[in-house]
Order: C-alpha cells, then structure tokens, then sequence
C-alpha cells in the first residue's frame, strides 16, 4: 500500500478523532484516549500535524 505500519495505524487514528471531533460532543481528552494517547499535549501535537489545526479549532470548523 506504500505506507509503513506506523503511516497506517496514525491514519487511522487521527482519521477517527476527527470523526468523533466532528459527530460527537464528547470532551477532547476523552476522544485522545479513545484513539491511543495518554495526554492531551500529545494528542494536540499528533492532530495539528496531521490536520494544520488544534482539535478545538476542527471541532469549530466541523460542527454546525
């Protein structure tokens, strides 16, 4: 598929957190734990990496 193991399992991972970010109003430390991280400070880093913007400012953006 071109992509490690590791390029799989954090696609999948943020790809769900932004699911739950859009469709759900559940707190963001319970979404970091859901998909796998421990802390928030790791959760926000891994996300604005993946997407350019905080998981606050996804959920913003997303949700009507």
């Amino acid at each position: 598929y071109g992509v490690t193991l590791f390029e799989y399992v954090s696609n999948l991972r943020l790809e769900e957190a932004k699911r739950l970010l859009a469709d759900t109003n559940d707190r963001i430390i319970d979404i970091a734990h859901s998909v796998g991280f421990g802390g928030l400070s790791s959760f926000y880093r891994f996300f604005k990496n993946g997407t350019g913007f905080s998981p606050a400012a996804y959920r913003k953006e997303r949700q009507t």
